[in-house]
C-alpha cells in the first residue's frame, strides 16, 4: 500500500494524467499503422519425400550407440489412400541421409502417431522425428559418437505419446555454414524401451525455399508469444511489434522484411517534430545465415527523408542499434518506412517528438541495490559509514522507515517496484511468469505516455526482459552497470563473449553508457532505472576492503553453502569476513 501511495503521489506531481500525444508519439504503441507486405516467394523445390507406398529404399535401421539391437520391425501399410510406416519392437528407428546445402532455408513436414504405445518412461524419447545436421556423409553411429566433429546441429519433435490421432510436425530452419548432410530419423525409441504398441509415420517432405520462410516463421512465433501476455493490438500487431535485443540492449521493435511498406497516420503535431529510432539487424537473420544488406527509406507526405544502406554484420555479437534522427516536414500527416534488399531490419523504439514544453514533473531516478540490508545503511543504523551518499540523500529528502519487501526474492519484488501491485495481483512469482498487460501497467509505461524518455540499465537475471519488466522502456540493458573491469562479473562476461566484446559491452552499458544517455537527454524529462547485483555477489574492488584495519585475517570462505552442515561449519572469523566483504561492496 505504501508503495502504491508513493507512486500515485509521483505520477500526480509529473502530470501523468494529462498525456499530450501531439507532442510525443511512441509509434510502437500510440500510432495507427498499415503494413503492406511483398508477395511471398513461390520458389521452392522438394529435396526429399517419402510416402512409404512401395518400399523403404534409402532407409536403414539405427540403434542408439552403446545399446544392443532392439528388435525393430518395419511394416508398410495403407490408410485413407496413403502409405504409412509402422515401427514395432523395443527401441530403434529408421534413418535417411539427405544431401543439403549450407545457409539454406528448409521446411520439414511429416505426421507421427502413437498407436497403443506403452512404455514406463515419462517423458518418453520415442514416437517422434529426429534430425541432425552433419558436415560429412558419415554413419549414424559415427556421427553420434563423434558429434563435435560431425554433428553441427540437432533437433527432435515432441513425442506423440499421450496424444490422440495423427500429430502434424512442421519445422522451418536454416542450415549452418558447415552443414552438408541432413540425417532424418523416424524414431520408435532411443534410450527408452517400448513394452507394446507401435509408432506410425506418414507424408515426410523436405522442401528448400527462400529465407523469408524462416523469417516469417520466427516472427509468427514471437508475435504469438507476445499475444499470450498482451492483448492483440490490431493494426500494430500486423505491423510486427516485437521486442528485440542488440548489443545487450532490448528495445520495443518493429520488424521490416524486404519489400515491406509500413505507414503511420500522424495526428496534428506541435512544431519541430522529429523522428528518432534505432536501426539494426534483426537477430534471427544473423542467427540463421548472417550477412546480407538492405536499404531503409523513410518518407513523410511524399518527401524522402532518408535512404540509408544497412549492411548486416556476420555475427550477432557485432550488431548494435545505430541512432537515426530525422526532422519531419511542418504539418506532417503521414510517415512511411520501406525496405529493399535481401535482409530484414529492426526499428528500435521509434518515437516522434516535438518542441512542445516537456512534462511539468521532475526527472525520476530509481536505483535498486539488490539484496541491500537496511541495517547496513547509515540512515537506518546511525554510526555506520558504509553508505555516505545514500545517507546524504536521506537527510535531504524523504526517508521511509518501513522497508519491508513485498516478497522474499528479487523477481516478484521488482515486479511490484515497477507496477505498485502486490505479488498476488501481478502474479510474477515464478520464473515462468511474465507481467501481463491486461493486469499490470508499469511505471515506465505511464511516464512514457506522459512524454518522459524511459531507460533501464539492469543486471539481468531476475531483473530482465524475459519477465516483461522491460515494458514501457525505450531501452532495457542487461549488463550490470555498477562493475569494474577487474571484477568477477567482468571476468565471467569475458569468458562468455571474449575480452574485447566484454570490454565494449561494459563501456556501453556501464558508467560511461549511463552518463552518455543522461547527457543526450538535454531538457527532456526522463525516467532512469538502475539495478545492480554488486552487493548480492560480494563483488568488490580490492581497494574498498578494510580487512587489515579491522584485524581480519581474510579466511577462505566457500562461495555458497548447500546444507545445514556446511553452514554450521562457518567459524566466527569466517562470518566476520563475509560481513566485511558485504560492507565493502556496499561502500563501493
Amino acid at each position: 500500500m505504501r508503495l502504491s501511495l508513493l507512486l500515485c503521489a509521483l505520477l500526480g506531481a509529473c502530470g501523468a494524467g494529462e498525456p499530450a500525444p501531439a507532442a510525443h508519439l511512441r509509434l510502437w504503441t500510440d500510432a495507427t499503422a498499415k503494413l503492406s507486405e511483398a508477395p511471398p516467394s513461390s520458389a521452392t523445390r522438394t529435396v526429399f519425400a517419402s510416402r512409404f507406398e512401395t518400399d523403404l529404399e534409402g532407409w536403414r535401421g539405427i540403434t542408439t550407440p552403446g545399446r544392443e539391437a532392439g528388435g525393430l520391425e518395419t511394416h508398410l501399410e495403407s490408410e485413407a489412400g496413403r502409405g504409412v510406416l509402422r515401427l514395432t519392437g523395443v527401441h530403434g528407428g529408421l534413418l535417411a541421409v539427405v544431401a543439403v546445402e549450407p545457409n539454406t532455408c528448409y521446411v520439414f513436414s511429416g505426421e507421427v502417431q502413437s498407436d497403443a504405445l506403452e512404455t514406463d518412461a515419462r517423458p518418453f524419447d520415442g514416437a517422434r522425428f529426429w534430425m541432425g545436421e552433419a558436415t560429412a556423409d558419415a554413419s549414424f553411429e559415427e556421427m553420434r559418437t563423434t558429434s563435435r566433429e560431425l554433428m553441427v546441429a540437432k533437433w527432435s519433435s515432441p513425442s506423440a505419446l499421450g496424444h490422440d490421432g495423427w500429430q502434424a510436425v512442421r519445422r522451418v530452419f536454416v542450415t549452418t555454414p558447415q552443414t552438408r548432410f541432413l540425417h532424418v530419423a523416424c524414431s520408435l525409441a532411443a534410450q527408452h524401451d517400448v513394452r507394446s504398441g507401435s509408432a506410425r509415420f506418414a507424408d515426410l517432405r523436405l522442401v528448400a525455399g527462400p529465407l523469408e520462410n524462416y523469417w516469417r516463421t520466427e516472427l509468427e512465433g514471437e508475435i504469438s508469444a507476445r499475444e499470450s501476455i498482451e492483448p492483440p493490438t490490431g493494426a500494430m500487431q500486423r505491423a510486427r511489434a516485437v521486442t528485440a535485443e542488440l548489443g545487450g540492449e532490448h528495445r520495443p521493435t518493429l520488424v521490416l522484411l524486404p519489400g515491406d511498406r509500413l505507414r503511420f497516420a500522424l495526428p496534428p503535431l506541435a512544431a519541430g517534430a522529429r523522428l528518432s529510432f534505432g536501426v539494426g539487424a534483426w537477430g534471427p537473420t544473423l542467427l540463421a545465415a548472417g550477412g546480407g544488406s538492405s536499404t531503409l527509406r523513410v518518407r513523410s507526405d511524399g518527401h524522402e527523408l532518408l535512404a540509408q544502406p544497412c549492411a548486416m554484420p556476420q555475427q550477432l555479437a557485432d550488431a548494435r542499434w545505430d541512432a537515426v534522427e530525422l526532422t519531419l516536414p511542418d504539418g506532417a500527416s503521414e510517415l512511411e518506412f520501406s525496405l529493399g534488399g535481401d535482409a530484414p531490419l529492426a526499428l528500435g523504439a521509434p518515437v516522434v517528438r516535438t518542441d512542445a514544453p516537456p512534462p511539468a514533473g521532475p526527472n525520476v531516478l530509481l536505483i535498486s541495490i539488490d539484496t541491500l540490508r537496511a541495517d547496513r545503511v547509515g540512515a537506518y543504523t546511525p554510526g555506520l559509514d558504509t553508505t555516505p551518499a545514500l545517507d546524504r540523500l536521506a537527510r535531504a529528502g524523504v526517508l521511509c522507515r518501513d522497508t519491508s519487501a513485498p516478497a522474499p526474492y528479487t523477481l516478484p519484488s521488482h515486479a511490484t517496484l515497477l507496477t505498485g501491485q502486490f505479488p498476488s495481483v501481478h502474479g510474477v512469482v515464478e520464473s515462468d511468469r511474465r507481467l501481463a498487460a491486461a493486469r499490470s501497467t508499469s511505471l515506465a509505461e505511464i511516464l512514457g505516455r506522459a512524454g518522459y524518455r524511459t531507460r533501464a540499465f539492469t543486471s539481468g537475471g531476475f531483473v530482465s526482459a524475459a519477465f516483461g519488466l522491460d515494458r514501457g522502456f525505450e531501452g532495457f540493458s542487461q549488463i550490470d552497470p555498477v562493475r569494474e573491469k577487474d571484477s568477477h562479473f567482468f571476468r565471467r562476461l569475458a569468458e562468455k563473449h571474449g575480452a574485447e566484446a566484454a570490454a565494449r559491452l561494459q563501456d556501453e552499458h556501464g558508467y560511461a553508457g549511463v552518463e552518455h544517455w543522461l547527457r543526450v537527454q538535454g531538457a527532456e524529462r526522463f525516467f532512469l532505472f538502475l539495478h545492480t547485483y554488486t552487493v548480492h555477489d560480494y563483488d568488490v574492488p580490492e581497494r574498498f576492503l578494510r580487512c587489515k584495519e579491522l584485524g581480519c585475517a581474510r579466511p577462505t570462505v566457500p562461495p555458497r553453502t548447500r546444507t545445514a552442515e556446511e553452514a554450521a561449519a562457518f567459524t566466527p572469523e569466517m562470518r566476520a569476513h563475509i560481513a566485511h566483504v558485504y560492507d565493502a561492496a556496499l561502500r563501493y
